[in-house]
């Protein structure tokens, strides 16, 4: 169930973010509630009897690590918080390791998505061209879902 509501709240911010340029913070707001809905929703609790990670453990940790790994990214201007803050929500319902595989990918995508632009405008033009990092963390979430 995580990983559909990921896709859908991904795939609104990839619209939302191509359409305006932001990705609102009640979306955010949405993806994060999924997030602890889902865990609490999970059998086991808090933390499961085998002693590994619980489903609360697991939204907390892929919440958290995204907004920590990420800052000083967005400290150095590299990437804005509302990508920062897509992860974390998007963490949230598919844990630690995915979100990170997810932001791998979405480098990745986005580093391509990039080339393309040199390549097709020429580095000049193609310096003040805006990529959309939510498109990216799309794509990344895909890679996920794929390997789900």
């Amino acid at each position: 169930m995580g990983i559909l509501l990921a896709f859908l709240g991904a795939l609104t911010a990839a619209c939302w973010d191509v359409e305006t340029g932001r990705i609102p913070n009640a979306l955010i707001v949405c993806l994060w509630m999924a997030g602890a809905a889902v865990a609490l929703s999970r059998v086991g609790g808090f933390l499961s009897d085998a002693g590994g990670d619980g489903p609360a453990l697991f939204a907390a940790a892929g919440a958290a690590s995204p907004l920590i790994a990420l800052w000083p990214l967005y400290r150095r201007g590299l990437m804005g918080a509302g990508d920062i803050k897509l992860l974390s929500g998007l963490g949230g319902l598919i844990g630690l390791r995915a979100v990170a595989v997810c932001f791998a990918a979405a480098v990745a995508a986005a580093g391509g998505i990039s080339a393309l632009l040199i390549l097709s405008d020429g580095f000049g033009r193609a310096r003040y061209a805006r990529v959309h990092f939510a498109v990216p963390v799309l794509m990344g979430v895909m890679v996920v879902c794929a390997g789900a």
